[in-house]
């Protein structure tokens, strides 16, 4: 999972930790020392939940925790800048299938940068409902491969779209209709992901030849014709 590039720095926002299912309103906000304080007592006197949601009382697990909950923050509001992006994916291989988001995912560092790619500078992704009308329309196309994402992807760009789907999953980004969602076998993009992205950079990324390629019923074409 994502991690922040320095813990003496004040990303945007302050750090900051949160615990809706303790009823908090807002977040307790500070320095990564002490909202790691702050988390330590919560977890101590909040057994039922740490037990429920998964929180040990280790003291590198909540530091942990605090780093990566103020990486999945930054990386939704797109601030990237003060995300590690970790080690690097080797570029695919010659004769394999490649399409935009397959060819991003190639060429990132981390499933963070994958997530830039797909998002945009701005890491901006379209609405629940959206979404979800979208996936609904992937579920049913005749050109939606289920299947090990490795069936379309080298390892090593598998295992970036995988994490992908895990800052997804932080970020609260999900449908129903999840479990159905395979890669588009017209322009070879993981759908999971792909339901997320505002038209407007689907347009400017995806080249002509992918256009044709995708089925009729496809919310893309609908999207990109106004409809």
């Amino acid at each position: 999972m994502p991690r922040m590039k320095s813990r003496d720095r004040f990303p945007v926002g302050e750090w900051q930790c949160l615990h809706p299912a303790a009823g908090m309103k807002a977040p307790f906000k500070g320095s990564f020392s002490e909202c790691v304080s702050f988390e330590t007592k919560f977890r101590k006197s909040n057994p039922t939940i740490c037990e429920r949601e998964n929180l040990p009382l280790d003291q590198t697990a909540i530091e942990d925790w605090v780093d990566e909950q103020n990486a999945l923050r930054m990386i939704a509001g797109g601030w990237f800048q003060f995300v590690e992006e970790g080690q690097t994916f080797p570029m695919q291989q010659p004769g394999q299938k490649k399409s935009w988001l397959g060819s991003a995912a190639a060429k990132a560092k981390t499933a963070v940068a994958i997530y830039r790619d797909l998002f945009g500078p701005d890491g901006k992704t379209v609405a629940p409902e959206l979404a979800a009308k979208r996936a609904a329309v992937c579920m049913a196309c005749p050109l939606n491969q289920k299947g090990g994402l490795k069936n379309y992807f080298i390892e090593s760009v598998a295992a970036g779209i995988q994490s992908l789907y895990g800052i997804l999953r932080e970020l609260n980004l999900a449908t129903i209709h999840d479990a159905e969602l395979g890669v588009c076998k017209a322009c070879s993009c993981p759908n999971r992901a792909k339901i997320w992205t505002p038209i407007e950079y689907i347009q400017a990324h995806m080249e002509k030849e992918t256009w044709e390629n995708l089925d009729q019923s496809c919310w893309m074409l609908k999207e990109r014709a106004g409809s």
